[in-house]
């Protein structure tokens, strides 16, 4: 499930920085001991997942730290998105309107930068914007053809072979949530196999009627598209009643927060878009510890795909020979033709055209299913290439 946007009324659009300055360029770039980047990230809201910039901000301190990029350090502005989609839209377009800002760096975001003269790079969302912008960049995909995220697909997959054939789904009321549905149907229906589908308010707390129905449907392999109460809310509801059947997770369930409150049942299964072996995760975990405090940050996707957006801008730079502009950083990403973590399930080749041609070939499409267990995710498999070519 895509990021759920819960809308709330706000205007104001805080901004901080790494340790850094410098005087801007009015070419688009920076100066030459300073380059800037833009992360419009929820610090605070209904959802705040703070992780998003402190990630990026942590990076770029380690890299300062150890003496810059070519010469130049590193500054991070962060704008607080709060999850809102105007705010979001005034964080996009005030950083646009700054020429010292060269590009967008790691944000969870609910809209992609209407500029396609800057790189974008580490965004969540897929849209229409993204697939006609070519010099935009991204990570990961949180979106199929069909509607419905990727990670659930392979999961619905690896719920079938494991025996799993009476599907159904309990989703939000939200587009994402719908979109969620669809995929579902779409999914299923190449089996001759059809969903029972259920919704929800997104601030419903008690879904004990929908698992209810669920249950009396015969439903024994339940998808969640809700944001991270309704997961909580239906799997209480499911032990309520005594239902146990296996769970699909978003992919919102992948992070210690969420996996922390999770009541504990048995099969409750989550796709994740990055290597959820701590081994994978080892070098973030110690890069947050050293930063930000241990116990003082959480894990989430959100900070993942903020480090690797960050160290995937840092390739970018050590490329650049000349002055560092937003044309520089865009023409600097097609040179990025082997960018690997251990957190990604392949290499990414920033030069290809995709294999999808709306798409950009920059997708992660590669993503790894993980089973809760403790509250914890325990990786039951490799990492398994999405991309509808595949």
């Amino acid at each position: 499930m895509a990021v759920v946007a819960v809308i709330v009324l706000a205007t104001a659009c805080g901004s901080s920085s790494s340790t850094s300055s410098g005087s801007a360029k009015a070419s688009g770039g920076t100066s030459a001991s300073t380059i800037s980047v833009s992360v419009p990230c929820p610090i605070s809201g209904p959802n705040p997942v703070p992780e998003c910039a402190t990630s990026v901000q942590a990076y770029f301190d380690q890299v300062n730290a150890a003496g810059g990029v070519n010469g130049h350090k590193l500054k991070a502005v962060i704008c607080d998105t709060q999850l809102n989609p105007v705010t979001e839209a005034d964080c996009l377009k005030n950083a646009i309107a700054d020429s010292s800002i060269v590009a967008f760096v790691g944000h969870g975001t609910l809209v992609v930068s209407p500029d396609t003269a800057i790189a974008d790079i580490g965004t969540f969302t897929l849209t229409p914007a993204m697939s006609t912008a070519p010099n935009d960049f991204a990570l990961s995909s949180y979106a199929g053809t069909t509607g419905g995220a990727l990670g659930s697909i392979l999961l619905q997959q690896l719920l079938l072979d494991k025996g799993f054939r009476k599907p159904g789904i309990i989703a939000c009321s939200v587009t994402g949530c719908i979109n969620d549905v669809k995929g579902a149907q779409a999914f299923y229906a190449t089996k001759g196999i059809s969903v029972k589908a259920v919704t929800a308010a997104n601030t419903a707390v008690d879904l004990t009627p929908q698992m209810t129905s669920l249950q009396h449907a015969g439903v024994n392999a339940v998808q969640i598209a809700e944001p991270t109460v309704g997961i909580i809310g239906a799997l209480k509801a499911a032990g309520g009643i005594g239902y146990t059947p296996a769970f699909n997770l978003s992919f919102t369930a992948d992070d210690t927060q969420t996996l922390a409150e999770l009541p504990d049942v048995p099969d409750v299964y989550v796709p994740t878009p990055f290597n959820p072996a701590p081994s994978a995760r080892a070098a973030y975990t110690q890069l947050m510890n050293t930063y930000i405090g241990t116990g003082k940050w959480t894990m989430s996707v959100y900070g993942l795909n903020g480090y690797l957006a960050a160290q995937v801008f840092v390739a970018d730079l050590k490329g650049i020979s000349g002055p560092v502009t937003r044309a520089s950083v865009l023409a600097g990403m097609k040179k990025i033709t082997s960018f690997s973590s251990p957190l990604l399930g392949m290499p990414i080749d920033f030069a290809q055209t995709g294999a999808v041609a709306t798409y950009p070939s920059i997708y992660n499409w590669y993503w790894f299913p993980a089973q809760v267990k403790n509250h914890a995710l325990v990786p039951t498999g490799g990492a398994v290439n999405m991309a509808p070519s595949a």
